[in-house]
């Protein structure tokens, strides 16, 4: 079977706060990380078409002092107004030599994205603070053994309530087309 992702994603527009609600909570910090999402357009299938996406993704951690670089394809969404979705993922260990392997295949890059990823673990779900280059603040919820419901309970107790559906590449991209109009 298949790894499935299963997270929901919404605005935040007070990252210090929600940041000292969580350690009111008792939610346990897992790591302070630095990443660099690069997204791909496979040369013959249009991933905005079939709702896939290629990422390349460099992580340098704040409080282990070390960087890994990952390859994951996801798959199209599910229905629902949690995201649900194949993710399969391999770990590399050169970033730019990677990059350049699916350039001289044909891929094309897309974006590039950066952001400040600061996480934590509360009530079986991983609550990642996101400062987003040139998007703004987001918080996302990923499933880590609570599913669905204990996603929507942790979404409430922190007092989330503007869910934003798209991608971090969908904002940046049709942020991206603004400009560009």
């Amino acid at each position: 079977m298949e790894p499935i992702e299963l997270e929901a994603k919404f605005r935040c527009n007070n990252i210090d706060a929600l940041r000292e609600k969580l350690q009111h909570l008792k939610a346990i910090y897992l790591d302070k990380v630095l990443m660099v999402d690069v997204y791909f357009q496979h040369p013959c299938r249009d991933f905005r078409a079939t709702d896939e996406a290629l990422r390349v993704r460099y992580l340098k951690s704040q409080e282990k002092r070390e960087a890994l670089v990952e390859m994951t394809y996801k798959g199209p969404r599910g229905e629902g107004w949690v995201k649900t979705r194949v993710e399969l993922g391999v770990v590399v260990d050169n970033f730019d030599s990677l990059l350049t392997i699916l350039k001289k295949l044909g891929f094309h890059e897309v974006a590039r994205i950066k952001k400040d990823r600061e996480f934590y673990l509360f009530n079986g779900v991983e609550v990642s603070l996101d400062k987003v280059e040139d998007l703004g603040s987001f918080v996302e919820l990923e499933d880590k053994g609570a599913g669905e419901e204990g996603i929507k309970k942790v979404a409430e107790t922190l007092g989330l309530k503007e869910l934003v559906p798209e991608t971090y590449l969908e904002l940046y991209l049709r942020k991206q087309r603004s400009v560009i109009e």
